[in-house]
Formats: structure tokens, C-alpha cells, sequence
């Protein structure tokens, strides 16, 4: 029983969930909260592996996995993305349902002896400082913030780089996405956007599509067996492809609509 709990909980930490939370957030709901929240994840897990390559805590045995576990990705991952939703939504229940919801996944992390109790913390205690200096950052520099994010996001590649002897698949999945994120609203910024729910629907359909195009090519074409700076460039065309599919539905639909 206590397993299936905690396996739902985890749940809100899988790609599964978050991924078309994001996408169908950024469309439909408030674009520049689920522009920032992807900012936030993507960059927190650069933060995040640069942490664990500079503490080297290893991961329990009992997983029998290679890798660092020291502060918990996955906890600073929500954390940051739940939290910066309940600050941007002022919604008393959403901030109710977030706070069990970290508590939950949290103790699962425990639970299944992902993580202990210090792993948890102190991925909740780095997402913390994360976002209040993204909030802060983004209130002083708002034009130059994502500049200032992908130049560091570079250095901690360096860095990490420095400091370990290969780095992950999921590390170049951030970077690049990141890349392609911000380039891609940096155009949008200066284009209409989707705002009428045909034109949303159209949108969010050619999103998935593009990004289940884009993964089946680099699965089937590129195939698996590249290097993983390689393999994972497909993610800075599915970053792209987020804010792309909305402007790019909204100027069509306007260039094509009758005059009267």
C-alpha cells in the first residue's frame, strides 16, 4: 500500500507529467509562468549535477547504481517547478495541493531509499536559493536574464566537465534545451501568439507532433549509439519547438485570415 502511494507521488516528478504539464501550461494557460518554470527546471538541473560532481556523495548501494545522490535532483526539480507555479498562481487551494504534493514526493524519495533525509533537504534548501535568485534576477536584468542564464549554464558545463569524466546524457538534455528555449522566445517576443482556442489546439497538436518527429528521427536516424553531445542535440529542437509551434500557428492563421 505504502509503495503504490508512494509511487503516485513520484509520478509528479516524471517526465511523463511534467512535460505536457509544461507544454500545455505555456499554450494554453500563461505563457511567461510556464516560460520561466522551464527556464527554472532546466537550468536547476545544470545547478544540480555541477553540485553533486562538487560534493561526490555516492548513491546508496542498495540501488546499484553509479551516480551521486547529494543534494536530490528529483526534490530540487519540484521544488522548483511546483513553487515557482504556487508563487505565480495565486490560487490558495493550488498552494495547498503543492506543499502535500513536495511532502509526498519527498518521503517517497525516502521511501524507496532514493534518498535519505539530507539528500531531500538540501535539494529543497538549493532549489530555494534558486528561485529567489532567478525571481530577483529577472525584477533587475529582465532583458538581459537570458543571456546571463545560458552564460552560466556554460560555465557549469566547463565546470562540470572539469570535475567529472563524462557527462550525462540528461546534463546535455538541459543544455540544450535551454539553448533552444530562449532563442526561440527571444523571436517570439516580437510576434503574436496564440490566443484563440482553435489556433491553441492547433498549436499544442503540432508541438507534440514536431517533438515526437524530431525524437523518432534522432532515435532511428542518428540511433542511440552516438556520443551523447550528439544524441541529445535533438532536445535543442524540441526547446525550440515549444514557443515556436505558438507563434508560428498565431502568424499563420493571421496571414491567411479573409479580409473583410
Amino acid at each position: 500500500m505504502l509503495d503504490q502511494i508512494a509511487r503516485f507521488f513520484l509520478l509528479f516528478s516524471d517526465n511523463i507529467v511534467i512535460i505536457p504539464l509544461l507544454i500545455i501550461g505555456f499554450i494554453w494557460l500563461d505563457r511567461a509562468t510556464f516560460y520561466h518554470a522551464v527556464c527554472l527546471i532546466l537550468f536547476s538541473i545544470l545547478v544540480n549535477v555541477a553540485l553533486k560532481v562538487t560534493f561526490q556523495i555516492p548513491l546508496s548501494p542498495s540501488l546499484g547504481k553509479k551516480g551521486y545522490a547529494f543534494p536530490s535532483g528529483h526534490m530540487q526539480l519540484v521544488t522548483v517547478l511546483y513553487t515557482w507555479l504556487a508563487f505565480k498562481i495565486n490560487q490558495l487551494w493550488l498552494r495547498v495541493i503543492i506543499i502535500a504534493l513536495l511532502l509526498g514526493i519527498g518521503l517517497s524519495l525516502i521511501h524507496f531509499d532514493y534518498h535519505d533525509y539530507y539528500d531531500v533537504l538540501a535539494g529543497i534548501f538549493f532549489a530555494a536559493l534558486l528561485l529567489i535568485s532567478y525571481y530577483f534576477a529577472s525584477l533587475k536584468w529582465p532583458q538581459n536574464l537570458p543571456w546571463f542564464i545560458l552564460g552560466i549554464a556554460s560555465f557549469l558545463m566547463i565546470y562540470i566537465h572539469w570535475r567529472t569524466v563524462e557527462i550525462l546524457s540528461h546534463t546535455w538534455m538541459a543544455y540544450y534545451a535551454l539553448w533552444g528555449l530562449i532563442i526561440a522566445e527571444q523571436i517570439a517576443n516580437k510576434k503574436a501568439i496564440a490566443s484563440v482556442r482553435s489556433h491553441k489546439l492547433l498549436a499544442t497538436l503540432l508541438c507534440f507532433a514536431s517533438i515526437l518527429g524530431v525524437h523518432t528521427f534522432f532515435r532511428y536516424v542518428i540511433t542511440l549509439n552516438q556520443p551523447a553531445p550528439i544524441y541529445q542535440l535533438q532536445w535543442l529542437f524540441i526547446g525550440f519547438i515549444i514557443p515556436w509551434t505558438n507563434f508560428s500557428v498565431a502568424g499563420s492563421m493571421k496571414r491567411y485570415k479573409p479580409k473583410s
